[in-house]
């Protein structure tokens, strides 16, 4: 059954234990002969789609970044390494190449951190506040002089504390990192968001069934176009939030997160 993103979580193939069987729901009324979709789930993106299935729903505007926490921000010291690690940041380190990211990981990373066009979500912005915390700042959040990597309760503890700004200052470091994450992640592409789209457009409209290579070309650009409409998304929310700051606003007003738990506009 081929999946369909306007299928939503009404037609994602549940499994009752106490009934040791499956159902199936349909999202709508279907007539005779019309084919039949499910979703393979609500929450996939484009670049999801791509790689776990081999194709991309045209109708998927879930446009969203993954981003392993080594790649965004290397911790400013041992004790928030450590505070990282206790959360899945499995290989964070302390130490950051020339070019001022973080250094390859030594084992794979648990955590992926997201970036989309509404911005980083809440638990993005928290790690980054979590990674340029001081000793000082940690310690004032919960985190215990002798704790470490093993003690995972408590850094889910002091994480909920640091899911707040705590000064204009430190949210400019932070918003500040994650553009200039954005920037060059953006730049790391050997082609633009709009010369994507364009040629994206051109073989959507020629004439007749696309060849197989042209189909898989498209499953691609739909890919690329969605990963970047998120960061330029992004980027815009994040440098409004930093004028927002520059301009006086007070940090703990910066943020508007009753639309969404995914992100969010400044007020």
């Amino acid at each position: 059954m081929a999946h369909s993103s306007e299928a939503d979580d009404v037609s994602c193939l549940r499994y009752a234990a106490e009934l040791q069987a499956a159902s199936l729901c349909a999202h709508t009324d279907y007539q005779p002969g019309q084919e039949v979709y499910d979703s393979y789930g609500p929450g996939l993106s484009p670049g999801d789609l791509l790689l776990d299935y081999g194709f991309v729903d045209p109708a998927n505007t879930n446009h969203r970044v993954e981003v392993e926490p080594s790649q965004l921000v290397a911790p400013k010291s041992a004790r928030a390494r450590a505070l990282l690690q206790a959360l899945g940041g499995a290989g964070m380190s302390d130490k950051a190449d020339a070019g001022g990211a973080a250094a390859a990981p030594s084992a794979p990373q648990l955590v992926r951190l997201v970036l989309s066009e509404e911005g980083p979500d809440q638990a993005t912005l928290a790690w980054v506040r979590a990674a340029l915390s001081g000793d000082a700042d940690l310690i004032r959040a919960g985190w215990r002089l002798k704790a470490g990597p093993k003690d995972s309760d408590l850094a889910c503890r002091v994480m909920g504390t640091l899911a707040q700004p705590a000064s204009c200052e430190q949210e400019t470091a932070v918003l500040t990192t994650i553009l200039t994450y954005v920037d060059t992640a953006l730049a790391s592409y050997p082609s633009t968001l709009e010369h994507d789209q364009a040629e994206l457009a051109q073989l959507a409209g020629a004439a007749g069934s696309p060849g197989a290579d042209a189909w898989l070309r498209m499953q691609v650009l739909r890919a690329l176009v969605s990963e970047k409409l998120a960061l330029v998304g992004c980027a815009a929310v994040v440098d409004e939030w930093l004028q927002q700051l520059e301009g006086g606003c007070d940090v703990s007003e910066l943020y508007d997160w009753s639309e969404s738990d995914e992100g969010g506009e400044g007020e």
